[in-house]
């Protein structure tokens, strides 16, 4: 191996074995993916995972390997997974749920280590003691922090700082994950978790009020740039060693403003263009920050319409779902209040610096400038990928997809008609004012009528 300080990253890691927690989760995923397909000098990957609904942990790795993610990859390299190592453990299990064997193994053969495993929930209960007990305690313990989630974060890192001295460690603060930029595919996720869920139900049309502030920044940052910065990350850590605990903060907000607001307009542009095959009623999101005005939006927009559907469900024989959909929206918009509600102003500083530190051929290949981030194309692109990756919807459908869209307008606009002369007739018939309106621009109406055929002649 070459000395450290003259190597690029792809060179660092050549001959290296990474061991990886979290690899089967979103970030894991684009971690793995990125290593084999940019770093085909590596050695071994050993991922840790843990047995789940049935399945031991070479089924799971079976499934993590066959996702679409991995396509191009296997185009580059038929033979890649025979590098990714799976290791049983669990994190929740003290020294991770390793055998003695594994342990061994890890510790012999690696060099770097990639800690990415964590809850995705952000109302999660702490389970160090008795449940009542904690419960009563929780809110004391976390103080102005929003959730669990935060506040265990917090912890984590104290904990890194308390020890820096003993362990060559690095932080490593990616914002709110979303769907890849460019690499390996444009708009690839796989689950519902932060801004997917929410996109995904405004694509639905079921979504169409959320707290949140139009104009403050959403901080979105794309999967593949995360893991772009990650590898670098680590990579500086070992080629530019210093004393102090590195913090790196991979976000957009200073460096590439995305608002709430836009991620409204764009969201509600490009389902309307790439319509989702379920779609049930015509996109519409909006952001409020007036209490008042979202509750009143919810009764009429989300859970009145949800009661109306599902009856309309249960008269057809249908199993009605749309209310418990809502209730289940309802808790999941409510747990990111807090952040569609605030904006932060984090430090790029290190950002800077380590891309000041990288060759020109390694800034290509391991891109985690935001600023090149165009973000009109990456939101349709986040869109069609919940439409193919999430809902897993054939982009061959769209024109079937679009018809539907296209009906349900017809419809909205047909039930509009109705609705406004429904409430005038009724105004007409028991408010005064509106009544003299009415008799006022009846009149006018038909003065004008009269007054065309003689106009007509005259010209």
């Amino acid at each position: 191996m070459e000395m450290a300080g003259t190597q690029t990253i792809s060179e660092f890691y050549n001959g290296r074995s990474i061991f990886i927690t979290g690899a089967t989760g979103f970030m894991g995923k684009a971690l793995v993916e990125k290593l084999l397909r940019s770093c085909p000098g590596i050695k071994n990957i050993y991922i840790l995972v843990r047995p789940k609904r049935g399945k031991d942990v070479s089924q799971r790795l079976e499934e993590l390997l066959a996702s679409k993610l991995f396509e191009k990859l296997q185009r580059q390299d038929p033979d890649f997974s025979r590098k990714v190592i799976p290791v049983t453990g669990d994190i929740l299990h003290e020294n991770l749920g390793v055998s003695q064997k594994d342990e061994d193994m890890v510790v012999n053969n690696v060099s770097v280590v990639f800690h990415s495993a964590a809850t995705v929930k952000f109302d999660e209960e702490m389970k160090w003691m008795d449940g009542d007990v904690l419960n009563t305690l929780t809110p004391k313990m976390i103080g102005d922090r929003p959730n669990t989630y935060t506040y265990t974060k917090a912890i984590a890192e104290y904990l890194l700082y308390q020890n820096k001295e003993n362990l060559p460690v690095v932080i490593f603060r990616p914002s709110i994950v979303g769907a890849s930029w460019n690499e390996p595919v444009p708009g690839w996720v796989d689950n519902y978790n932060g801004p997917t869920g929410l996109l995904a139900a405004i694509g639905n049309g079921l979504l169409r009020i959320m707290k949140g502030n139009f104009y403050g920044t959403s901080d979105v940052i794309p999967v593949d740039i995360a893991s772009n910065m990650m590898i670098s990350v680590a990579w500086d850590n070992v080629v530019h060693k210093t004393e102090e605990l590195k913090v790196f903060h991979c976000t957009t907000g200073q460096l590439n403003k995305f608002t709430w607001g836009q991620m409204e307009r764009m969201s509600y542009e490009y389902f309307m263009k790439n319509p989702v095959n379920t779609v049930a009623r015509i996109p519409n999101p909006r952001f409020t920050k007036s209490y008042v005005w979202h509750e009143v939006c919810v009764l009429f927009d989300h859970i009145l319409p949800a009661y109306l559907m599902d009856l309309m469900m249960w008269v057809s024989g249908k199993r009605p779902i749309f209310v418990r959909i809502q209730d289940k929206l309802r808790k999941a918009v409510g747990s990111l209040d807090y952040f569609t509600q605030n904006e932060w102003f984090f430090a790029h500083k290190n950002l800077d610096s380590l891309l000041s530190k990288m060759t020109p051929e390694d800034r290509k290949t391991f891109n985690f400038d935001v600023k090149c981030i165009h973000w009109p194309t990456y939101m349709e692109s986040y869109c069609l990928g919940i439409k193919r990756f999430v809902l897993r919807e054939e982009l061959t459908e769209l024109s079937k997809a679009r018809q539907t869209l296209k009906r349900l307008q017809r419809i909205n606009f047909a039930v509009n008609v109705f609705l406004f002369i429904a409430v005038w007739r009724l105004m007409i018939n028991r408010v005064a004012v509106a009544r003299t309106l009415w008799n006022f621009l009846l009149g006018w109406a038909i003065r004008i009528f009269k007054r065309m055929p003689k106009v007509a002649k005259s010209s």
